[in-house]
Parts: C-alpha cells; sequence; structure tokens
C-alpha cells in the first residue's frame, strides 16, 4: 500500500516562532505526499493553551486518507540546514533554487488565518505605489551566538545597505523589524523625514536580557506579531539581514525579493 504522512508540529522551550515554524517546513521539505498538518504547540512565551492552531488552518487531503498513514512528530530539526548558523550558507550561496522549492511548500501547505492576512494587506495598502520598498531585520545583540563572527551587524552597515539599495530615498519606504531598543532609537533618527516603519514588537535594551525581555507580553498576540513582522520583512524589493530563523522564513516567503545578508 502507498505511504503517506501526518505531520504533527511540536513546540520547544527556548525557541521562538520562528525556530518552531521552520521545523516544520524542514519536515515538509523531507517528507512527500502529505496526509496532513496538525499543529500542537504549546510555548510558556505565547500564554496558554495550544498556539499555532490559532494562527494557521490545519492542511489535510483526503487523496491520500486510504494510505497507509504514518503519523510523524515534529520535536526537531531532522537537520540543521535552514536554522541556526548554518543558515548563513544559503545566505551566503544566495541562491534562488532553495527559496523557490520552499516557496511551493509554504504556499501549498500553510494556510495562515484570514484576519492576519487582511492586516498585511491593509499594511501594504498604505505603502505608496511607486515607492521601493526596502526591509531590514535587526536583532537584539543576545542572539550574537547565531552571528558568523559572534557579532551582530553594525547599525551604520544597515544604514549603507539601504542607502546602495535605492535611487531616490523620498520614493523609499523602509521596514524596520527590531527587538532592540538602541537600534530602534537610531534608525528612527538616521531616516527621520523618511516613511519608516517599525512593526509593533517588544523591544529591550541592550543591558536587557532575555528573560527580561520575554515578560510583559504572554499571549497570542506575541504570535501574531511575530508572524506579521516577518509577512512585513518578506514584502520588501530588498531585504536586508543576518542569521535568523525569521530572515529565512521571510526570503523563502518571496523568493524575488533580493537579500542582502550582512555579517558583523
Amino acid at each position: 500500500m502507498n505511504k503517506a504522512y501526518h505531520l504533527i508540529l511540536k513546540g520547544h522551550s527556548g525557541g521562538g516562532f520562528f525556530s518552531i515554524f521552520n521545523k516544520l517546513i524542514n519536515y515538509l521539505q523531507n517528507y512527500s505526499p502529505i496526509y496532513a498538518i496538525t499543529y500542537d504547540v504549546y510555548h510558556e512565551s505565547y500564554g496558554e493553551g495550544e498556539i499555532f492552531g490559532k494562527i494557521f488552518n490545519e492542511y489535510s487531503d483526503d487523496t491520500y486518507k486510504n494510505y497507509d498513514i504514518e503519523t510523524l512528530i515534529i520535536n526537531d530539526y531532522i537537520d540543521h540546514t535552514i536554522t541556526g548558523t548554518r543558515a548563513k550558507d544559503l545566505y551566503i550561496l544566495n541562491n534562488i533554487k532553495w527559496r523557490d522549492d520552499i516557496y511551493q511548500l509554504f504556499t501549498k501547505y500553510i494556510h495562515i488565518n484570514r484576519d492576519i492576512v487582511n492586516k498585511l494587506e491593509e499594511m501594504k495598502s498604505n505603502i505608496p505605489k511607486d515607492h521601493r520598498i526596502i526591509t531590514f531585520l535587526v536583532r537584539h545583540p543576545v542572539l550574537k551566538w547565531e552571528q558568523p563572527n559572534q557579532n551582530m551587524p553594525f547599525f551604520p552597515q544597515y544604514t549603507n545597505a539601504i542607502i546602495e539599495s535605492v535611487d531616490n530615498i523620498q520614493k523609499t519606504t523602509i521596514i524596520c523589524m527590531t527587538d532592540h531598543q538602541e537600534a530602534y532609537t537610531y534608525f528612527s533618527e538616521q531616516f527621520q523625514g523618511i516613511n519608516i516603519i517599525f512593526p509593533e514588537v517588544e523591544r529591550a535594551r541592550s543591558d536587557e536580557n532575555e528573560i527580561t525581555r520575554t515578560q510583559p507580553i504572554k499571549n497570542i498576540d506575541r504570535a501574531v506579531n511575530a508572524l506579521l513582522s516577518v509577512l512585513y520583512l518578506s514584502i520588501g524589493d530588498v531585504f536586508i539581514h543576518p542569521v535568523s530563523n525569521m530572515a529565512t522564513a521571510a526570503l523563502f516567503m518571496n523568493p524575488k525579493m533580493k537579500s542582502k545578508f550582512l555579517i558583523g
């Protein structure tokens, strides 16, 4: 009898939203055909109850209902090619094929709740049609261990990359996703008078550790904001970023977007 797979995604302590989500992508890269995807994600940072089922619609395909169904529990990555420090190899390669391949899986199997998609569409509608869109991601320095040189990219590297990516800064919309308060302050001043958008996320100063910065919000809004942040990043003509699970997700959500990978 032919075999199909039922994937059940689990959470893990210490990992952020896209650390968990990209595990599912890793399984979709390695198993086919997929009969069903079920979410069973509980996480202390996102409040009580199952999280992902409130954000994504579960997937099933009755084509395979009479197949031999093997259930796979997703607790960890099969390999770490798309996460952690090894993701840099994909960025350096800058090969569109891996992004195209995952994009096909993402659009087929991942169904985001309509109200979240509507928020994305609303944000996009407020950007002038003739603007070039530059998106960039600045992570809190507590995550510097993910980076090739154990350093986050420096703020001026981002500024230079942005300036190099535009012909007319006045006809540019910049979207900066950052959980780092100093970055928010710096880029607000650097691009004062320019159409710059900062998605709503928690931010912490450099001297605040990870435990401190995860205290204020512990409910589903935190997870929704994490997803929306990456959806916003994915609409850029150019995306400037360090190593991050969020960056990887933005890149495969829009494989046509130009990538500029920064190393500190």
